[in-house]
């Protein structure tokens, strides 16, 4: 160590320190703090800290701040801290450096990490945290990608990609078997999928105050009221713009029935399921077809639909035994009935129903068989159905 003696102003002698040097390797000067890897030379300069950038006597360059420089080439790889950011640089040819901070990012961002550029390529960042006026959770240019150990499954992000056709913002997401699954948003602001979207759970479509509108081909589901419409495409290329009803249950035998011999109404059952279903408040389409084989004929055989309180709407009930002879009638406001002289032994007569009804109350429709005689007996056929579909307004 040296210290040299100088005067001072009005005689006062002062000591200078002018530089520091302990173990051959570090050197205090008044330009900042140098470590050496080794005795102080051109090339070993591994540490500077220092209040601006320079060049020591051995012809080392340095920077401002705190440094720590690679082995091989001190100018072009190393770490900076400074100005409140950290600054890594690598060995490229005229490159930017990566940086974790703020000052060299957008000015309403917390944080910013961004990867270095070589040359012409566009510099890569990540910002968390973000604020200000257009807060950002997180945000790449132009993306992220986020794999497992081995690479082979991996989540992409792009904000500005030819990833999906063209440049758009999207995800991909790549599993250990190579398939690739995609999602993307395209300039009318729609998402897609270009392969078969499935769910483990279900899709839930929210009720919406008024139709899609009927742009573009393909068919738009949703709903208004509860239930899935469908809005047919523009036409001329595929549609018709007109909104559709899609929901159907039903509801069918799958054996014959037992024979039967009831005075009373019964719900027509197989023994393991019932011809009968739960409707709510509102306007359904009815369908349902009923076989009845004859056992023993002595009297008549009513066969109704039976369920909570109605309004408007009607419907058609049709008999068609083996014969053929049919039946009609037509019932307003109510659920229908339909009755017969039961002959034909061995042979099944059919009962249809078919018609729009609304409900004034939520409960259970179904259909009911009794015989006028306790000396008919009857079974019901397999394959007896009920079906209901929700009727929109359109």
């Amino acid at each position: 160590m040296t210290i040299p003696v100088s005067t001072g102003a009005r005689g006062f002698r002062n000591r200078l320190l002018p530089i520091f040097q302990a173990g051959n390797r570090i050197v205090i000067n008044s330009a900042g703090l140098f470590v050496y890897n080794g005795p102080p030379t051109f090339g070993n300069l591994i540490i500077n800290l220092s209040f601006a950038g320079g060049s020591d006597k051995y012809g080392n360059t340095y920077l401002a701040g705190i440094n720590q420089y690679g082995p091989a080439n001190p100018s072009t790889s190393h770490v900076q801290i400074y100005n409140g950011d950290i600054s890594f640089y690598g060995a490229h040819t005229n490159a930017i450096p990566g940086f974790i901070g703020e000052a060299n990012g957008p000015t309403d961002c917390a944080l910013i990490m961004q990867s270095g550029q070589d040359n012409a390529q566009n510099a890569e960042y990540l910002t968390l945290n973000g604020s200000g006026a257009t807060p950002k959770a997180i945000f790449s240019q132009p993306g992220i990608t986020i794999s497992n150990a081995l690479g082979n499954r991996q989540l992409e992000v792009q904000s500005n990609s030819a990833l999906f056709g063209t440049a758009r913002a999207g995800i991909s997401l790549t599993d250990t078997d190579g398939k690739v699954a995609e999602a993307y948003v395209d300039t009318f602001g729609q998402l897609h999928t270009p392969e078969a979207f499935q769910t483990d759970i279900n899709v839930e479509a929210s009720n919406q105050i008024a139709p899609p509108g009927a742009g573009g081909s393909g068919s738009k589901y949703y709903s208004t009221s509860g239930h899935m419409q469908s809005r047919s495409g523009q036409t001329g290329i595929g549609g018709d713009t007109n909104s559709y009803d899609t929901e159907a249950v039903r509801v069918f035998l799958g054996n014959d029935g037992p024979s039967q011999s009831n005075v009373a109404n019964a719900v027509v059952s197989d023994g393991t399921t019932s011809l009968q279903h739960h409707v709510g408040i509102g306007t359904y389409k009815i369908t349902a077809l009923i076989g009845i084989n004859a056992e023993v004929a002595a009297g008549i055989i009513n066969v109704g639909m039976f369920g909570p309180g109605v309004s408007t709407g009607g419907f058609s009930g049709e008999v068609l035994d083996n014969a053929p002879t049919t039946n009609e009638n037509w019932s307003t406001g109510a659920l229908p009935t339909q009755s017969y002289t039961q002959t034909n032994i061995g042979r099944t007569t059919k009962i249809r129903f078919e018609g729009i009804i609304t409900f004034t109350a939520a409960g259970n429709v179904n259909i009911q068989t009794r015989t006028s005689n306790v000396a008919d007996t009857y079974h019901v056929r397999a394959g007896s159905y009920i079906e209901f579909c929700p009727v929109v307004a359109v």
